[in-house]
């Protein structure tokens, strides 16, 4: 079975393998490291190792980094499909070593525990994927709305009694925005708020992606922990709508240069002095 198993050296901006391509073997990184990108760009100038000598066959958008340990073309074994990514050698040289589909299903035949084994780190791999994808749609989505001047608040642990107050305040300062419009230097041109009744913790903080305020009241967990994942999707204020702030780490708001306003401070005139 050692002989099926096939050990490579790729020099450092090769591809090991290329989005949208299909071949019959699983990889994994022995030496060195490699990097995940999405956007791949079809090129025809692989070596007879079937590595590309490329530097340009890889997109723009990089998800992951690999190293020592890590699988390459799982997917395409399990589904039969092409490859979601592309995967390129980050270090000179990037030792892998190259197993066939045939040799893997005898493996998992002869040792099932590896099947389970494989199950587990590929439950975690996606883990990983996903929460990355996502924090590339948050950052993609904070570009695009501070390019057009959209200030987005999400609001959480929300009652529905409450909205009427909101909707007021938000449709006085907006219109104010339509009359300095012609203005410019405005750096605002609208302001949208999204309402949510469950609490904020480290589980649902991902529903502030895009946005730039975060607004909770007295049960939301404003923790570090917290705090550092809002900042990671570009919140840049917490606004409590309570006079109470024991829920809020301070220190880590200002390690996170992250600013913070509670309701004896400010009235609705707030999203003005923040957003200007």
């Amino acid at each position: 079975m050692a002989d099926a198993i096939e050990e490579k050296e790729i020099a450092k901006g090769h591809t090991i393998i290329r989005e949208g391509a299909t071949d019959h073997f699983v990889y994994i990184i022995a030496k060195g490291e490699a990097e995940v990108y999405k956007g791949a760009v079809k090129t025809e100038t692989d070596d007879e190792d079937g590595f590309s000598s490329s530097a340009s066959d890889h997109g723009d958008v990089k998800l992951l980094s690999l190293r020592r340990g890590d699988f390459l073309g799982l997917g395409t074994m399990l589904e039969g499909s092409a490859h979601s990514a592309t995967v390129v050698a980050a270090s000179s040289p990037t030792k892998v070593y190259r197993i066939s589909h045939s040799v893997m299903y005898k493996l998992f035949k002869q040792y099932p525990d590896m099947s389970l084994s494989l199950c587990r780190y590929m439950t975690e791999e996606l883990r990983t994927f996903r929460t990355k994808l996502a924090d590339l749609a948050d950052a993609h989505d904070a570009a695009t709305n501070e390019r057009l001047g959209v200030v987005k608040m999400t609001v959480y642990d929300f009652k529905e009694y409450e909205r009427p107050f909101f909707e007021d305040a938000i449709a006085k300062f907006n219109a104010e925005l339509q009359l300095t419009k012609s203005n410019p230097d405005a750096m605002v041109s609208k302001f949208e708020v999204r309402y949510y009744p469950v609490k904020l913790n480290i589980h649902t903080a991902a529903l502030a992606a895009g946005s730039r305020i975060v607004c909770v009241f007295v049960n939301d967990d404003a923790s570090s922990q917290v705090l550092a994942k809002l900042s990671g999707m570009g919140v840049q204020m917490l606004a409590l709508r309570c006079a109470g702030f024991n829920q809020v780490d301070l220190k880590a708001c200002q390690a996170l240069n992250m600013s913070a306003t509670r309701v004896p401070a400010v009235s609705y005139a707030f999203t003005r002095v923040i957003t200007y």
